[in-house]
């Protein structure tokens, strides 16, 4: 199983480049997604979280669903609302914020299959996190949506309860 790239390596900043082809190494780097997730219980997963700076993200808001593959997603409309919702990331163990996010996204992709699909995400959950992991594809991570003394209070509390995994792998986050 592939490792999940945390924050304070340096490839969880990446941009993501688009994928030109769905060949066999993009359905095994789908399959490898879909193991990671299913083992973490999480509910979303990008490419660049497992190390690979790719275009591509999962999801998987209902269990036992065989998770939803977005390559090269593009989020072509946002309700005018926000919500608050209180957003974790695999790649940032253990620390959870209120994040504003609009309620409802429209997003454009293609799935495995090659074909060119968009889904209008209008439950919260769903929204929600095809937006974080849109951010993940940016380079972003949810803390940096909150103002800067939450970001010092959520990076004080990643260092505190990740600190022996941090020194293991060498990471330090500032």
């Amino acid at each position: 199983m592939r490792d999940l790239v945390l924050l304070g390596d340096k490839r969880i900043r990446e941009i993501s480049s688009p994928i030109e082809k769905i060949d066999d190494g993009i359905k095994a780097l789908v399959e490898d997604m879909k193991e990671v997730l299913k083992a973490t219980g999480g509910v979303g997963l990008s490419a660049i979280q497992v190390g690979v700076p790719l275009r591509l993200f999962i999801t998987s808001t209902r269990e036992g669903e065989e998770p939803l593959v977005f390559i090269n997603p593009d989020i072509i409309a946002t309700s005018d609302d926000s919500i608050p919702y209180n957003e974790g990331c695999l790649s940032v163990p253990h620390v959870f914020r209120d994040v504003n996010r609009p309620s409802k996204v429209s997003v454009a992709f293609t799935d495995l299959k090659g074909r060119h699909r968009t889904i209008n995400a209008s439950s919260d959950l769903l929204s929600r996190v095809i937006q974080h992991e849109m951010d993940h594809l940016d380079g972003k991570v949810f803390i940096d949506r909150l103002t800067d003394e939450e970001q010092r209070c959520a990076k004080a509390e990643y260092r505190k309860e990740n600190k022996a995994v941090l020194k293991k792998k060498g990471l330090i986050v500032v």
